[in-house]
C-alpha cells in the first residue's frame, strides 16, 4: 500500500512541468493583475506592475479616485484567459498573450511582457502591441 502510494505521487511530480512547478509564475501574475482590475484593487494591480507599463498608468493607479468604480464597471462579467506564455529563463524575461472575453461577447487580447525583480517576482513591465 505504501508503495503504491510513493509511486503516486512520484508520478505526479513527475507529471508536472516546469512552468506547472513555478508557483508564481508570469501566467499567474497576469491573471492576479486581471483579477485585481476586475475588483478595482489598484493598490494590487500596482504590485504587479513595474517600468514602462507602470509609469504609462501611474496618474490613475494613484491619483485617481473614480478609477476602482470604472474598471469594476468595464470589467464586470468578464473572464480573462491566458492563451500563451514564453519564458525567457536565461534573460528572465516572458511574453504572456491573454484574452478578457466580455459579457457583450466582445474579446481583448493583450501580449504583456514581464521580468523578474530584485526578489523574483514576475512584474508586467510593458505590452506589446
Amino acid at each position: 500500500m505504501n508503495k503504491y502510494i510513493l509511486s503516486l505521487i512520484a508520478a505526479f511530480f513527475f507529471c508536472i512541468s516546469p512552468a506547472d512547478a513555478e508557483q508564481n509564475g508570469p501566467a499567474d501574475t497576469v491573471l492576479q493583475f486581471f483579477d485585481a482590475s476586475r475588483n478595482g484593487d489598484v493598490a494590487q494591480m500596482r504590485e504587479l506592475v513595474s517600468g514602462s507599463y507602470y509609469y504609462r498608468r501611474k496618474a490613475v493607479l494613484e491619483n485617481n479616485d473614480q478609477y476602482p468604480a470604472f474598471l469594476m464597471d468595464h470589467f464586470h462579467g468578464s473572464t480573462t484567459n491566458i492563451e500563451e506564455s514564453d519564458i525567457d529563463r536565461k534573460n528572465q524575461i516572458a511574453v504572456v498573450t491573454a484574452t478578457t472575453h466580455f459579457p457583450d461577447k466582445s474579446i481583448n487580447t493583450s501580449r504583456l511582457v514581464l521580468k523578474k525583480d530584485g526578489s523574483g517576482s514576475w512584474k508586467i513591465v510593458d505590452e506589446k502591441n
